[in-house]
């Protein structure tokens, strides 16, 4: 895990208010910090400032296909 996702996940466990995450700097992310960003919007955090192109990301699921 990428260690500004890691940070992330530790900070948000931690919080005890809802979270508001402003993801305006945010210009690339890979699929592990958008598993834990679409986790945190799952369980009530809000995400502001979304680029279009993250919110693409963050909206689309990749399928696997079995090889």
């Amino acid at each position: 895990m990428g260690e500004g996702v890691e940070e992330l996940g530790r900070v948000c466990a931690a919080s005890l208010r809802p979270l508001r995450i402003d993801l305006a700097g945010l210009l690339q992310a890979d699929e592990l910090g958008l598993s834990l960003l679409r986790a945190l919007r799952a369980s009530g955090a809000e995400l502001s400032d979304v680029s279009p192109f993250i919110g693409l990301l963050l909206d689309s699921r990749r399928e696997h296909a079995a090889n």
